[in-house]
């Protein structure tokens, strides 16, 4: 790719001359007339009736109870009851605006023991994973249903409306397989806000970035009538543009998305309520397959990188002008439907008896494309031109019943689907019907909780039986929490059915199925200047299939190769560790410690998680200009240990753990990176946000080789506007 030399001069001059500007801004919006931002005189009936504009701006300190309710309740998982509150993370609207962030990715691993996997670029793919979770153990759900992709059963980050986000809550890892899927390590929940607006109301969040970012979102809300409910609202992520790649960061980094969402709702009683939703979202997205390295066909394997030490081919590889990519013609397109009908029954005014019925429909079509160009390596008669499309649809009903009383707490839910699925070129080719009946009872005996839960799944070609338990100790201000979950995993689509000239199979590809147990415990100290989250947990995970990649099939560097293999009797792997999280506020001075620990019996190619991971956080927080300006200012510092990265396999779009060990590949992904934000909230309405990033400018990777963000700054805002 050729930059210009004084490319980031010229973009830093421009970031900084945005940062005057946006000073002066607060100025203005700070001195101007009340009535501009402030909501109207209530007895006029002319205020948001929601509590984002009356709830004071929180700490990120992970919420247990309900601090962002609408007066309108969510006909899914606002009531859902929790089988230890203690043991979940929750951040509310209030908390979120004060997160930089361009996905739900980089929100959820504010959490100590959740890390991110990225490809170092705005809008690439990315991979959310805890306690050296495999790729296709984590789900994301919004309102509670899975939003994971059908074929590889991993989520799509981009796809997730943050927007919409109420509250975004992290399960700990034994319950995960009840508000995900069974042998799930990691559910991450979106709760999406319900808006209730007598008068037109408009969101607006835009952020900029270095590598022309632009990410902007636009909500419109209004009550057309005492029953009724209109949403409308709009969000595009771009970074660069179609027609210039030198805008990318490297070659074939462009990325343009849309997601456009409808939402209506009519209460039609009291006590019954329907809800419509809709969902259309567009990707454009190219690839390069990474930096790079040494690539020798007399060697095996070929492809190897050399050590940090080598100081000539770090400082290539992390410049975007002289880096060598390994295939940069990638191409892919995708785009995903997906509308919901609800019906909402109260059999009792109070809500505690609620009965919901969903019916959900989505179709996804992703077309992926390499031309194999640019890259002398790729220059084979074998590297043919792919040009293949995947596309599946589902099609299922939900019924949903709560019912709460003093002492007991019970949730019900049935499930039943039909999907079709194809792989390019007939490589998969299924359909099938997907259910589950799953439950959870709740037993408030005196002080202490105690909760069971379970569920039936029949996915893909699999049955399970997953159980669980677990109970909650108050001590005043300390909390005492622990449970277990014994769980068993259906193997993806792509491990059972996929087939592939670059797919190698060794064994039988219907083995039993993997099984995990999961022990965890851990105590929270609520105080009002102190909070302290200490957790630990172990994992035996007895595994049967295993998938594997590499960036080269038979010498030829740019196709990937992927090997299935059965592992007779199962291989058992052991995980254990923990996280402890201590925030402490004194004046108007917050200081915070993260700190997350993971370990495991199995080959060091199973590690896909730091042994020591940290976050240190200092900031000032206080009411400035007479009370108008709620400002939030300070350093984030980051550092992770090595570990193994995972290899993202273009092809089929998953993240997959490489075939062979790299040590100079595990030797890049350590990270010590120190970051300053600021946080600007005016009036309660605007929220204006600044982050240097990466101050230091050094140089890691997460996925396998994938030079992460450099020195950058980004900036934005966050404003509610009444129309």
């Amino acid at each position: 790719m050729n930059i210009p030399v004084g490319y980031r001069r010229k973009m830093t001059g421009q970031a900084i001359a945005a940062g005057i500007r946006i000073a002066a801004l607060i100025v203005f919006l700070c001195t101007s007339a009340p009535g501009m931002l402030n909501a109207q005189d209530p007895s006029r009936g002319d205020t948001i009736s929601t509590r984002e504009s009356e709830a004071e701006v929180v700490d990120l300190i992970p919420a247990n109870s309900d601090s962002l309710n609408a007066d309108v309740e969510t006909e899914n998982s606002s009531r859902r009851p929790e089988q230890s509150t203690a043991a979940t993370w929750s951040w509310s609207k209030d908390s979120i605006q004060l997160i930089e962030y361009h996905h739900i990715g980089e929100i959820a691993e504010h959490h100590p023991a959740v890390q991110l996997y990225s490809l170092g670029n705005y809008g690439q793919p990315g991979w959310l994973g805890t306690g050296s979770s495999a790729p296709w153990q984590s789900t994301i759900t919004v309102n509670g249903i899975s939003d994971d992709d059908l074929l590889t059963s991993l989520p799509d980050l981009y796809r997730i409306a943050t927007e919409d986000a109420g509250r975004i809550t992290v399960y700990p890892q034994y319950q995960a397989f009840w508000y995900g899927t069974p042998g799930d390590i990691l559910v991450v929940n979106v709760e999406e806000r319900e808006w209730d607006t007598p008068r037109p109301v408009t969101r607006l969040r835009h952020t900029e970035a270095a590598n022309e970012y632009l990410f902007t979102d636009a909500m419109f809300s209004l009550n057309t009538s005492e029953s009724e409910h209109v949403l409308l609202a709009l969000t595009r992520t771009s970074i660069g543009s179609s027609n210039n790649n030198n805008a990318a960061r490297f070659a074939n980094n462009r990325h343009e998305s849309w997601n456009i969402r409808v939402r209506y709702r009519n209460n039609l009683s009291r006590l019954l309520r329907t809800a419509l939703r809709f969902q259309y979202d567009d990707q454009m997205t190219f690839l390069n397959s990474g930096i790079r390295g040494t690539w020798d066909r007399d060697f095996f394997p070929p492809l190897s990188y050399p050590p940090r030490s080598d100081v000539f081919f770090t400082n290539s590889a992390f410049d975007p002008k002289s880096a060598e990519l390994i295939d940069p013609s990638i191409f892919t397109h995708r785009q995903h439907y997906k509308a919901e009908a609800a019906l909402r029954l109260k059999w009792t005014g109070d809500s505690t008896q609620m009965t919901t019925i969903r019916i959900t429909a989505n179709s996804d079509v992703r077309r992926y494309r390499d031309e194999t160009f640019g890259t002398p390596a790729l220059e084979h008669p074998a590297a043919a031109q792919q040009n293949l499309t995947d596309h599946w649809t589902l099609i299922q009903a939900t019924l949903d019943h709560q019912t709460q009383l003093r002492w007991a707490e019970l949730e019900l839910q049935g499930n039943a689907g039909r999907y079709s699925a194809v792989m390019g070129g007939n490589t998969l080719k299924h359909a099938n019907i997907v259910a589950h009946a799953r439950g959870n009872l709740k037993l408030q005996l005196g002080p202490f909780g105690v909760s069971g839960f379970g569920r039936l799944d029949h996915r893909f070609t699999s049955s399970t039986i997953s159980i669980g338990a677990g109970t909650e100790i108050p001590f005043g201000p300390l909390r005492l929490w622990g449970g277990a979950s014994v769980s068993a995993r259906p193997h993806t689509l792509i491990e059972r059915m996929y087939t592939s000239p670059r797919l190698t199979v060794h064994g039988n590809r219907t083995p039993d199925l993997d099984n995990i147990t999961i022990l965890e415990g851990g105590l929270r100290l609520d105080t009002t200047p102190l909070t302290i989250d200490v957790r630990g947990f172990a994992r035996r995970e007895i595994r049967h299939l295993e998938l594997r990649t590499s960036t080269f099939t038979d010498s030829l560097l740019g196709r990937y190769s992927l090997e299935l293999r059965e592992l007779p009797g199962g291989r058992d792997i052991t995980f254990y560790g923990g996280s402890a999280d201590v925030a402490l506020s004194v004046w108007r001075f917050q200081i915070r410690e993260q700190v997350s620990l993971c370990f495991t019996d199995g080959y060091i190619t199973d590690r896909f998680a730091p042994r020591l991971s940290s976050v240190t956080e200092f900031a000032y927080r206080g009411m400035l200009i007479e009370g108008t300006l709620d400002l939030r200012v300070g350093t984030r510092f980051s550092y992770a240990q090595e570990y193994t990265p995972l290899l993202y396999h273009p092809e089929t779009g998953m993240f997959i753990p490489r075939i062979y060990h790299d040590p100079a590949l595990k030797s890049f992904s350590d990270l010590q990176r120190l970051d300053f934000f600021l946080f600007a909230t005016i009036k309660e309405r605007a929220t204006l946000h600044l982050i240097f990033h990466n101050i230091l400018d050094h140089r890691y990777i997460t996925t396998g080789f994938y030079p992460m963000f450099d020195r950058a700054l980004r900036f934005g805002v966050d404003w509610v506007f009444l129309d």
